[in-house]
């Protein structure tokens, strides 16, 4: 009898030693399906927060400045351009315009140029026409201008007034200056004046100047012809 409890005590102190074995492997159990499963919920939870990153604002905005750099940097190249077209298109016209103007302003110099020698062939400076260097061997012209007063009386004196107006004649008509000039002769040929100058002294292009006297306005050109030495002196222009 005694026996027979003992065994049962026996039998079932294992059973609950065995129970509590069990327990205890399944709390085991438990807590490592825990850990595990909190593990690997920790992992999905980050990769998803990486996930979620990569679509922030600043990514967003990044990507966003990305883009506008690659944007802006075509439209600046596209402006770039467009200044350059435009700056070559103001150059062109500058350079027209400039061009334009520089002609225009030679054709006023032109034009004033002429309206100066008309003016020094018809305007008296000093009393006198300004002698311009050029000849002026077509007609009609002018007088000269004079700074004699009352009537008129001719003189052949060297250095006289009368005979410096007439050499004024004698440049104006053929340009040649006092200082190149050569005088042949100076004379009154049937009551025309006339005076007789070359250049230099060159004996094969004279000129023959023909004048009259002009009250109040001087002496002025009639005729003008060129001739030899030789000829002149055959036809009287010129005493030897």
């Amino acid at each position: 009898m005694a026996d027979r409890h003992y065994k049962s005590r026996t039998s079932k102190q294992k059973g609950e030693r065995a129970d509590r074995v069990l327990n205890w492997a399944i709390g085991i159990v438990a807590v490592l399906i825990l850990v595990v499963g909190g593990f690997i919920f920790m992992s999905i939870t980050q990769l998803g927060s990486g996930d979620k990153q990569a679509d922030t604002p600043e990514n967003q905005q990044e990507s966003t400045s990305n883009n506008d750099g690659d944007g802006t940097g075509a439209t600046t190249s596209d402006d770039e351009e467009a200044s350059n077209s435009d700056d070559n298109i103001s150059q062109d016209e500058t350079s027209d315009t400039t061009k334009d103007d520089s002609e225009a302003s030679d054709s006023k110099n032109s034009e004033s140029d002429d309206e100066t020698h008309s003016t020094e062939q018809d305007t008296p400076s000093d009393g006198y026409i300004a002698s311009d260097g050029e000849p002026h061997m077509d007609g009609p012209w002018n007088s000269i201008g004079t700074k004699q007063e009352g009537s008129h009386e001719l003189s052949f004196d060297e250095g006289s007034t009368d005979w410096n107006e007439r050499l004024k004649v004698l440049t104006y008509v053929t340009g040649i200056t006092p200082s190149e000039r050569t005088l042949w002769y100076m004379g009154n040929m049937n009551g025309t004046i006339y005076g007789v100058v070359s250049k230099n002294g060159n004996r094969q292009n004279l000129y023959v100047v023909t004048m009259e006297w002009v009250d109040q306005q001087g002496w002025k050109p009639t005729s003008v012809k060129t001739m030899t030495h030789d000829k002149a002196v055959q036809e009287g222009y010129v005493k030897e």
